[in-house]
């Protein structure tokens, strides 16, 4: 894990030093719970919501995985962060963009066209019929998401004008609705026998400061504050252990486990975060 900050700055960069060296911890943690997963050294890795990589040592990813899909919607950042990195060229790293790992980017926009009742149960229906195909790998992670997708869905379905008792009668389907979909989705391009991972942010540090105290219980903050409420829609720690246990219940799975919360260092806020770790059979 020595890759040094990329030489740049905020004005015209994709990454600059700032921002490289408050990720460290962050992107330490989630180096090392991929590589841990890797099964050999023909194992394939694909992260969806590549974004700027300042999560991803990919020095160290390429020790341990023959492949590495990076996918993201934006058809350019991560290039340029490849670029900026020297990993543009790279034989076992590439970009995948334009990929809306959500299913749901167009039907969010026909929604704010015409929002209605029935367009809001028509997200509903897209989510739960979406597909997209990238093939299979030994290891597929979500990094940090899941919660853009469902922070998105919250400011399209707040900002439409629909009546309060629309919004509250509808909302709770579609996040759940988002959240399943996203974790089916995941674990329908891990290879039996590889390991799917669901990292996500729960809350942030301006609404739970707490997390940022020296020896913070972040997991007793967890079954506390985040479970009864801090957190971010949809994310309740309870409410995401439910989707899974939906894929248990269909037998997809042989072993889950959740590792230690750990807070992120994003500059403009910190967060505090979970991963999931998702075992097919």
């Amino acid at each position: 894990m020595n890759e040094p900050a990329p030489t740049a700055n905020q004005q015209n960069s994709t990454i600059w030093p700032e921002l490289w060296t408050a990720f460290a911890p962050h992107r330490s943690r989630i180096c090392r719970t991929l590589c841990s997963l890797s099964r050999g050294p023909e194992s394939r890795l694909c992260i969806w919501g590549s974004g700027r990589t300042t999560d991803l040592d990919l020095i160290e990813l390429v020790k341990h995985f023959s492949q590495i899909d990076l996918v993201d919607l934006h058809p350019t950042v991560t290039n340029e962060a490849l670029i900026q990195r020297g990993f543009a060229q790279h034989p076992r790293v590439t970009a995948i963009s334009g990929i809306d790992v959500a299913g749901l980017s167009n039907h969010w926009k026909e929604f704010k066209k015409s929002p209605c009742e029935f367009n809001l149960q028509a997200i509903i229906n897209s989510c739960r019929d979406a597909t997209i195909s990238l093939g299979q790998y030994d290891v597929v992670a979500s990094t940090c998401l899941l919660s853009q997708v469902l922070r998105n869905a919250y400011e399209c379905v707040e900002t439409s004008g629909l009546s309060h008792s629309l919004i509250q009668e509808y909302f709770p389907k579609i996040l759940k609705s988002i959240r399943e979909k996203h974790l089916e989705l995941i674990l329908e391009h891990t290879v039996s026998g590889g390991s799917s991972v669901l990292i996500t942010d729960l809350t942030s540090a301006e609404a739970l400061p707490q997390i940022l105290k020296p020896n913070a219980d972040l997991n007793r903050l967890i079954s506390t504050d985040v479970v009864n409420g801090n957190h971010f829609h949809g994310l309740n720690p309870r409410s995401i252990s439910e989707s899974i246990e939906q894929q248990v219940g269909l037998e997809k799975l042989a072993q889950v486990q959740i590792s230690s919360p750990w807070v992120w260092n994003a500059i403009e806020n910190q967060y505090l975060c979970l991963a999931y770790r998702l075992d097919r059979k």
